[in-house]
Order: structure tokens, then C-alpha cells, then sequence
């Protein structure tokens, strides 16, 4: 099984996307390759789209941004709306914008229902601006959602109606530090700093994820680009994310199912992905 890991930004200069690309065999799996993709926003998603369209068939791909709001916003913003495609659809950068303005005014920066303490509202602009990522994102799945020559899967949305006779191409939203912190890890500190913290989550990610997925030692150019590289990381830890869903998914919280309370405002919110969490062993 083919397995991607993407760190995102929205940035339409210095764009920060990352992929790391993996295959997951059996209980094993081989980082192949950890790349940047442009500088240029615009670019980035180009590529980004053309990596995801070719694809084996029954690939999963794990995204770390917002794949949509707070539900109270949502249904402010687009009343109609029964479901996250709705919402991709309405994405304009001025109207969705001006009417996040008006809301935080009233209502702050809210975050989802599935948003852990450590995550950032999809709203944020003050200190670190969620915002682009956020709207570009959304309009990456709306792409995606529309484009003919892939079917996709979105979790936790029920499928589509199926346009060919492979498996589709599965899409989950993860939060690398989210993962990281569940997984007894450092969560903190690791962002633009030195080498250290982003070496020792290195070290210790293997054992945290076994026996579950067995990590295969990374090479030396692989290894090199994460400890220089905080959203390199940030994509392989999304790649293992992935990974650990597929083959453990009794070690993840999971959205309600329908006819359970809350299913149908999660269709509108969307769900993080992150394993439940185990306690950080003592230094």
C-alpha cells in the first residue's frame, strides 16, 4: 500500500509543503522519499494534485491542515450546508474572510469538536495565521473531490459514488503534533530550533508505533532532511500517522457513526485523526 504523508501551507510564497512518500507492507514501512515541493503556492498544489491523481489504486494520503470549520461558523457562513463538499464549494478568499471577521468579533477563534488543546482554531490569525492554510486547503479538496480521473475517499464522509473499478484514494486529516503528544512524544519545541528535539522524536518514533508499523531505518539524506527541516518531519510524521491507522485502528479515536449523537455535525466539521493517548515515560 502506498502511503503519503503531506505538510501544508498556504502560503502563496515561501510555500512550506512537504511529502513524504512510503509503501506500507505487512507490519513494514520504508519512507521512500521526503521532498519540497515549491516555493510557489500555486506550484506546490500543482504538484501536490499530480502526485495524489497518480497514485496506485487504494492508496491513503495522510494532510496535515483544517479540512474544514467550527460548525457554528459553517452554519453562519453557509446555512445550507449539510456536509463538508458544501463548504469547499463556497470557498472565496473575500467572502469567507470578511464573514471569519464578523464572527470572531462575536464569537472569538472557536475550534472544532474533534480539535485536541494542543491544535489551533482553523479561524486564527492572531500570532500564528491559520487562515491561508485553512482556505487553500479546502479549495485543494474541493479540486480533488471534483476531479474525474480520481476517485476519492474523504474520512469521515460516506463515500462517493464510485466513477471506476479500483479502490479509491483515501484522504484523512492529522496534526503531526497532535500524533506526537498521543504517542508519548515531545509535541513542543521542535519547531525552527536546534537539531536535538527533532533527533530525539526520530529516535524514539519507532518504539512508539511498534509492533503495530516497524519502521525502517531512514537514509542518511531522509534522516538529514528532517533534522534540518521542521515541516519534513512534520510530513513523515504524518506518513506514520497513516501508516498506524491502516493497521491499528483500535489505537485511534474515531468519529461518530450514524444514528450516534453528533454524526452529522462531524460530516460538516470533519475529524483529526490522532492515536489515544499513552503517558510520556519519565526523563
Amino acid at each position: 500500500m502506498r502511503i503519503i504523508g503531506v505538510d501544508f501551507s498556504g502560503r502563496e510564497t515561501g510555500n512550506t509543503t512537504w511529502v513524504t512518500e512510503a509503501v506500507l507492507q505487512d507490519d513494514c514501512l520504508k519512507i521512500e522519499s521526503c521532498w519540497h515541493l515549491s516555493e510557489n503556492g500555486q506550484e506546490s498544489r500543482r504538484k501536490l494534485k499530480n502526485l495524489l491523481r497518480h497514485l496506485p489504486d487504494g492508496s491513503v494520503a495522510a494532510m496535515d491542515f483544517p479540512f474544514s470549520v467550527p460548525i457554528e461558523f459553517a452554519r453562519r457562513w453557509q446555512p445550507d450546508a449539510r456536509q463538508m463538499p458544501d463548504l469547499w464549494a463556497a470557498m472565496e478568499w473575500n467572502s469567507f474572510s470578511a464573514e471569519r471577521g464578523e464572527f470572531v468579533e462575536l464569537r472569538w477563534e472557536q475550534k472544532r469538536s474533534c480539535d485536541p488543546p494542543e491544535s489551533k482554531s482553523p479561524l486564527k490569525k492572531v500570532g500564528v495565521n491559520m487562515l491561508p492554510m485553512t482556505f487553500q486547503g479546502m479549495k485543494f479538496l474541493d479540486c480533488l473531490w471534483h476531479c474525474t480521473t480520481v476517485q476519492v475517499s474523504v474520512l469521515p464522509l460516506p463515500d462517493p459514488s464510485p466513477h471506476g473499478s479500483g479502490q479509491p484514494l483515501t484522504l484523512l486529516e492529522v496534526m503531526p503534533g497532535a500524533t506526537l503528544r498521543s504517542l508519548g512524544l515531545r509535541y513542543t519545541g521542535y519547531k525552527n530550533q536546534e537539531q536535538g528535539p527533532r533527533q530525539e522524536i526520530l529516535d524514539e518514533l519507532p518504539e512508539r508505533v511498534a509492533p503495530d508499523v516497524a519502521i525502517q531505518a531512514l537514509p542518511l539524506d531522509l534522516r538529514d532532511a528532517c533534522l534540518n527541516s521542521d515541516d519534513a518531519l512534520d510530513s513523515v510524521i504524518a506518513a506514520v500517522t497513516a501508516a498506524l491507522l491502516v493497521n491499528s485502528p483500535a489505537r485511534f479515536s474515531h468519529p461518530p457513526q450514524p444514528g450516534q449523537p453528533g454524526y452529522r455535525s462531524t460530516l460538516l466539521e470533519g475529524w483529526l485523526y490522532m492515536p489515544h493517548r499513552v503517558p510520556r515515560p519519565p526523563a
